[in-house]
């Protein structure tokens, strides 16, 4: 059997941007790059097979259907006295302990320690005769 040795883990604080600013950028970059992704169509349409048409459809296909839309999910909520705990892949990112509305890595799975549920074996166990 192995020895398994627990690391410590010290607490920082997660990196995080402003989530209404960067709603409103990630809003205004879909909306822009659908333009870009109709006046493209439009162009080699009218204009032929330009290279330069080309790849702007892929770069606004690119953007408004994957890169835009993933960095949704960035966008968090955090209630008053309650915090948010990341992880990156598995990895401990950090914690943010303020309320309010925040941007932070599109990738990172969070944690809400206050809020943990009891399962439905534990409810039905409270309530059951003996």
């Amino acid at each position: 059997m192995k020895n398994i040795t627990l690391k410590e883990i010290v607490e920082k604080k997660a990196p995080y941007l402003n989530g209404m600013g960067m709603l409103v950028v990630l809003i205004l970059g879909e909306i822009i790059t659908l333009f870009l992704f109709i006046y493209s169509i439009y162009l080699l349409s009218t204009y032929g097979n330009s290279p330069l048409y080309v790849i702007s459809l892929i770069i606004s296909i690119l953007l408004s259907m994957i890169i835009i839309p993933i960095s949704f999910a960035g966008l968090k909520v955090i209630k008053p006295k309650e915090a948010l705990v990341l992880t990156l892949f598995g990895r401990y990112y950090g914690t943010i302990q303020e309320d309010g509305f925040f941007f932070v890595h599109p990738f990172v799975s969070s944690i809400n320690p206050c809020s943990q549920v009891e399962s439905t074996p534990e409810i039905a166990s409270k309530y059951t005769s003996k």
